[in-house]
């Protein structure tokens, strides 16, 4: 999925589909999955921020702005999580 395409469906989020975000986080899980393990200490850590990446994602998707960086801005939350 590219960029745009998870920008549409971010906008649907924002609009109230809470459903949309059950797609977004399949678009994004892996690639944030792959970014915290190259950091992480451990398979634990990596699963835990990973949830707690979404928790904040989802908490503050309203503040995205729709401009084709919704993966960085995700990896961001997630790379901040983990420096805790």
């Amino acid at each position: 999925m590219n960029e745009q395409e998870l920008d549409q469906l971010v906008a649907r989020v924002q609009q109230g589909n809470r459903e949309a975000f059950t797609e977004v986080v399949f678009a994004i899980r892996k690639e944030v999955r792959i970014f915290l393990s190259v950091r992480a200490t451990s398979i634990d850590m990596v699963e835990e921020v990973l949830q707690a990446t979404l928790v904040t994602c989802y908490e503050n998707i309203a503040k995205y702005e729709l401009r084709g960086t919704f993966l960085s801005w995700v990896k961001g939350i997630a790379r901040n999580l983990l420096l805790k």
